[in-house]
């Protein structure tokens, strides 16, 4: 369980701030980083120490550190982010709608790793082209005729190796999005269930992780991780339920500046602090 959310933790702010694929083309540009995380106030800079906790409430170690610079119209423009002693940055390149153009991922070292350029028909996404040591990918986007994103194909020399596939329901007057990723384009490796409010923000995300070592219909379940976000869409909690049914469930307690951002999480796993992440946030 604490695996598990520790792998989500550290993914969410890359999610979060490279979104750029579902975004409709009557917009006019893209909405800030700051926007897209739900941060407030003109932010310069976010640091963020993940750290384990033991079972006497003593620090165990530092999971992770990310960093992310913002500049004055609230768009990222660096990401550094270090992982058992591993560091990785990431440096943006924007047109003049703000859209990602380019994005560069170096070591340490400020060896290039992997370069990524982004290609836009009318403000939307349609080709990302990866670019490492070992060759090169390609990711292509599929619209319907209402703009909504349906499709999302990964490639390498030309031979298809994974696809995603997006569905858009209502349920009582409310959005809900179905994400399902496909391993060598026809496995069924994990389904991704988006609830959102009234206001169109997230608040219930639900990750069901299936068996893609060989394609079987019906697909089988592995695990579920259920995500729930509070009225400011901030993580309030997640539950983890394996294959065997048993589950787990994490609370998180958050603390605030005078911006109304969040500075401190506790993660609380079945009573137990677990994780602690802290926030040093430096304004314009």
């Amino acid at each position: 369980m604490l695996n598990r959310i520790i792998n989500f933790l550290q993914l969410l702010p890359i999610v979060l701030l490279i979104m750029v694929g579902c975004q409709s083309a009557n917009n006019q540009k893209q909405p800030t980083d700051l926007i897209k995380q739900k941060l407030k106030g003109k932010i310069k800079t976010i640091n963020e120490f993940v750290l384990r906790i033991d079972q006497n409430n003593l620090l165990k170690d530092t999971i992770s550190t990310n960093s992310i610079t913002f500049n004055k119209l609230g768009y990222a423009i660096k990401e550094v982010k270090t992982t058992q002693n591993k560091t990785l940055k990431k440096l943006y390149e924007r047109d003049d709608k703000f859209n990602i153009t380019q994005q560069l991922t170096m070591d340490e070292n400020d060896t290039v790793l992997l370069t990524e350029n982004y290609f836009y028909d009318n403000l939307q996404l349609k080709t990302v082209e990866q670019i490492n040591q070992n060759g090169k990918n390609l990711i292509e986007y599929f619209y319907d005729d209402n703009d909504s994103l349906i499709e999302e194909r990964r490639s390498a020399d030309g031979s298809e190796f994974s696809l995603t596939k997006y569905a858009y329901f209502e349920e009582d007057g409310l959005k809900i999005t179905h994400q399902s990723n496909y391993f060598q384009s026809k496995n069924k490796a994990q389904k991704i269930i988006q609830k959102f409010n009234s206001q169109n923000r997230t608040n219930e995300t639900t990750y069901e992780i299936y068996n893609s070592d060989q394609p079987v219909e019906p697909p089988i379940l592995g695990s579920i991780l259920k995500v729930k976000m509070d009225e400011n869409w901030n993580l309030s909690s997640m539950e983890s339920i394996n294959a065997h049914g048993i589950s787990s469930f994490t609370t998180i307690k958050n603390e605030y500046d005078e911006m109304e951002n969040w500075i401190k999480q506790e993660h609380f796993t079945d009573g137990q602090l677990a994780v602690l992440i802290i926030r040093k946030i430096h304004y314009f």
